[in-house]
Protein backbone atom coordinates (compact mmCIF):
# COMPACT_ATOMS: atom_id res chain seq x y z
CA UNK A 1 0.00 0.00 0.00
CA UNK A 2 1.26 3.46 -0.85
CA UNK A 3 -0.12 6.44 0.99
CA UNK A 4 -0.29 9.88 -0.63
CA UNK A 5 -1.24 12.62 1.82
CA UNK A 6 -2.62 14.49 -1.19
CA UNK A 7 -3.75 13.04 -4.49
CA UNK A 8 -1.04 13.25 -7.13
CA UNK A 9 -3.80 13.79 -9.71
CA UNK A 10 -5.02 17.38 -10.05
CA UNK A 11 -8.77 17.43 -10.26
CA UNK A 12 -10.53 20.76 -10.00
CA UNK A 13 -13.49 21.34 -7.72
CA UNK A 14 -15.45 22.50 -10.77
CA UNK A 15 -14.81 19.21 -12.60
CA UNK A 16 -15.64 17.18 -9.48
CA UNK A 17 -18.91 19.08 -8.98
CA UNK A 18 -19.75 18.65 -12.66
CA UNK A 19 -19.30 14.86 -12.41
CA UNK A 20 -21.33 14.61 -9.21
CA UNK A 21 -24.12 16.68 -10.75
CA UNK A 22 -24.58 14.30 -13.66
CA UNK A 23 -26.92 12.00 -11.74
CA UNK A 24 -29.30 14.95 -11.47
CA UNK A 25 -28.91 16.16 -15.02
CA UNK A 26 -31.61 15.92 -17.66
CA UNK A 27 -29.82 13.11 -19.46
CA UNK A 28 -29.65 9.36 -19.68
CA UNK A 29 -26.83 8.15 -17.48
CA UNK A 30 -25.96 4.50 -17.29
CA UNK A 31 -24.55 2.75 -14.24
CA UNK A 32 -20.97 3.45 -15.35
CA UNK A 33 -19.63 6.11 -17.69
CA UNK A 34 -16.33 5.27 -19.34
CA UNK A 35 -13.75 7.17 -21.36
CA UNK A 36 -11.74 5.27 -23.97
CA UNK A 37 -8.59 7.32 -24.67
CA UNK A 38 -7.45 5.43 -27.76
CA UNK A 39 -10.72 6.44 -29.43
CA UNK A 40 -11.27 9.68 -27.47
CA UNK A 41 -14.77 8.30 -26.93
CA UNK A 42 -17.18 8.40 -24.01
CA UNK A 43 -19.54 5.47 -23.44
CA UNK A 44 -22.52 5.06 -21.13
CA UNK A 45 -23.81 8.62 -21.37
CA UNK A 46 -26.44 10.24 -23.54
CA UNK A 47 -27.20 13.91 -23.19
CA UNK A 48 -26.94 17.26 -24.86
CA UNK A 49 -23.94 17.87 -27.12
CA UNK A 50 -22.68 20.55 -24.70
CA UNK A 51 -22.77 18.26 -21.66
CA UNK A 52 -21.29 15.38 -23.66
CA UNK A 53 -18.42 17.62 -24.81
CA UNK A 54 -17.73 18.84 -21.27
CA UNK A 55 -17.89 15.34 -19.80
CA UNK A 56 -15.57 13.99 -22.48
CA UNK A 57 -13.11 16.81 -21.73
CA UNK A 58 -13.20 16.13 -17.98
CA UNK A 59 -12.62 12.42 -18.49
CA UNK A 60 -9.90 13.05 -21.12
CA UNK A 61 -8.06 15.37 -18.76
CA UNK A 62 -8.32 12.89 -15.88
CA UNK A 63 -7.08 10.03 -18.06
CA UNK A 64 -4.11 12.07 -19.32
CA UNK A 65 -3.14 13.13 -15.81
CA UNK A 66 -3.26 9.57 -14.48
CA UNK A 67 -1.16 8.31 -17.38
CA UNK A 68 1.41 11.10 -16.94
CA UNK A 69 1.67 10.44 -13.21
CA UNK A 70 2.01 6.67 -13.61
CA UNK A 71 4.63 7.00 -16.34
CA UNK A 72 6.81 8.92 -13.90
CA UNK A 73 5.91 7.03 -10.74
CA UNK A 74 6.23 3.58 -12.32
CA UNK A 75 8.91 4.51 -14.86
CA UNK A 76 10.51 1.03 -14.99
CA UNK A 77 7.20 -0.37 -16.25
CA UNK A 78 6.46 2.39 -18.76
CA UNK A 79 7.28 0.31 -21.84
CA UNK A 80 5.11 -2.63 -20.81
CA UNK A 81 1.73 -1.17 -19.98
CA UNK A 82 -1.39 -1.16 -22.10
CA UNK A 83 -3.62 1.91 -21.93
CA UNK A 84 -7.23 1.04 -21.18
CA UNK A 85 -10.29 3.05 -20.16
CA UNK A 86 -11.21 5.27 -17.21
CA UNK A 87 -14.67 5.17 -15.69
CA UNK A 88 -16.85 6.65 -13.01
CA UNK A 89 -20.18 5.75 -11.49
CA UNK A 90 -22.39 8.86 -11.42
CA UNK A 91 -24.85 7.45 -8.89
CA UNK A 92 -24.89 4.95 -6.09
CA UNK A 93 -26.89 1.78 -6.43
CA UNK A 94 -29.17 2.55 -3.50
CA UNK A 95 -28.13 -0.44 -1.43
CA UNK A 96 -25.88 -0.74 1.56
CA UNK A 97 -22.39 -1.82 0.53
CA UNK A 98 -19.21 -1.92 2.52
CA UNK A 99 -16.84 0.85 1.39
CA UNK A 100 -14.36 -1.79 0.16
CA UNK A 101 -17.07 -3.19 -2.13
CA UNK A 102 -17.84 0.08 -3.89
Amino acid sequence: MIYFPRSPIEFSDADREFLVSQHRADSVVHKNVSYWPAEDKLRGFEGSPEVLERLTGVMRNYSQQVVNFLRKFLAPYDAGYKLDFASFRPREEGRALASATR
